[in-house]
């Protein structure tokens, strides 16, 4: 037997869509320690690479890669040129946050 329950979700006023009003545009972005302190690294030293950051962190190279795919992601960085020669910049919304 299947039991199923009616949930209240919000519902859009007009009643003529039964999307759920939960998204996440209006969220505030919330990011940890690590992102913010590899933001303002990046802000003084655009030429960091993953391991140069962990150093300077003390974190492991996997940490400071997954925390700048997340800034990349968010839209607070984006990568210049190649992958050897290449630097990182500071979109507006990233510098926007650390100023």
């Amino acid at each position: 037997m299947l039991v199923t329950l009616n949930r209240n979700y919000p519902k859009i006023a007009d009643g003529k869509s039964q999307r759920i009003l939960n998204d996440p545009i209006n969220d505030p972005i919330k990011l940890s320690s690590v992102d913010m302190n590899v933001l303002r690294i990046l802000a003084t030293n655009t030429q960091s690479t993953y391991d140069s950051l962990a150093v300077v962190l003390s974190l492991s190279s996997a940490t400071t890669k997954r925390s700048l795919q997340n800034l990349k992601i968010q839209g607070y960085i984006i990568r210049q040129g190649s992958k050897k020669t290449g630097f990182w910049q500071l979109t507006e919304k990233g510098k926007a946050l650390i100023s």
